[in-house]
């Protein structure tokens, strides 16, 4: 991991250079993901007030956003979902022209929904499983996971044998199989992988939100033979759509294929995160992620 050594190596003057900047932690807002994203923003926080930083915490459900930004901050953004992860957000941030952490409005936007981004892999050729929108209809009787088309943190995912979704829902053929999860750096449009993360099941048959946030689940390295294919995916699907800083691609192994899920684009920061667990496999530390994804930040220009 050459870049990762070199950003090693340069720690002190990205420190330098960030101790410039007001940090402006963006976290809570108004999707049905706030109480993660509170404890992603206020893991972010801490960390930055501890090591120093001129950092300041706001909420966008009860702060007014353009009332304390301004082109000399570097916003921090820990919204996950409706708002942060949709490309709302970005969009914003970039017309005031404000730098901003993680991926702008088009990577944003097509990762978030999962029609969109589905779309995008059967486009470039990545494997991923048949839903009830594809032309392939599922058959009667096949198990199905029902997901929320423009939702995450497995909120409101069921395993149902009924192949018709509901309005804002997807139905995606089910397989019983590993969850997987890596997380992937982008620097100057060049992508590297973290550590491949092997989610351990206990008390479900999926990554459900019983097992995410019910301590259900045991995070540990992978020990499959397709760490070679799940990588060259996930740097596949990140550069074409513009992944920017750093994101999480997750995939389900099912006998000797893997299948690619989604890709969040503002994935949960904090201690438990499965995100960190991959960092730290790939020898980034909680406190170097940070400063990696802090480092990227930029704004699109609107204008070009």
């Amino acid at each position: 991991m050459k870049s990762i050594e070199r950003f090693k190596k340069n720690t002190k003057s990205i420190e330098g250079r960030l101790r410039k900047k007001r940090i402006v932690v963006v976290s809570g807002g108004f999707s049905e993901e706030r109480e993660t994203s509170i404890e992603s923003g206020d893991a972010v926080f801490t960390e930055l007030k501890n090591k120093g930083f001129n950092v300041l915490k706001i909420d966008p459900i009860k702060d007014d956003i353009l009332s304390f930004v301004d082109k000399n901050d570097i916003v921090f953004n820990c919204i996950h979902g409706v708002f942060g992860e949709s490309g709302h957000l970005p969009a914003i941030l970039d017309y005031l022209e404000i730098p901003y952490t993680f991926s702008g409005v088009y990577a944003s936007a097509v990762s978030m929904d999962k029609i969109f981004f589905k779309a995008v892999l059967k486009k470039i050729g990545i494997p991923c499983l048949k839903d009830n929108f594809d032309k392939n209809k599922l058959k009667d009787g096949e198990t199905v996971i029902h997901k929320k088309v423009r939702g995450g943190s497995s909120l409101g995912m069921v395993i149902s044998k009924n192949k018709n979704s509901k309005d804002g829902y997807i139905s995606e053929l089910f397989v019983a199989g590993k969850p997987l999860t890596v997380g992937i750096l982008e620097k100057e449009g060049k992508f590297e992988t973290l550590g491949i993360v092997e989610v351990k099941l206990s008390g479900d048959i999926f990554y459900s939100e019983k097992v995410k946030f019910g301590g259900l689940g045991e995070y540990q390295k992978y020990s499959g033979n397709l760490s070679k294919v799940i990588n060259n995916y996930a740097i596949e699907v990140a550069k074409f759509i513009g992944v920017k800083g750093c994101a999480r691609v997750d995939f389900v192994q099912h006998k000797n294929k893997v299948y690619m899920l989604e890709l969040n684009s503002v994935p949960g920061i904090h201690m438990e995160s499965n995100l960190i667990f991959s960092a730290m496999l790939g020898d980034l530390s909680f406190y170097e992620l940070i400063l990696w994804i802090l480092d990227g930040a930029c704004f699109e220009d609107i204008r070009c």
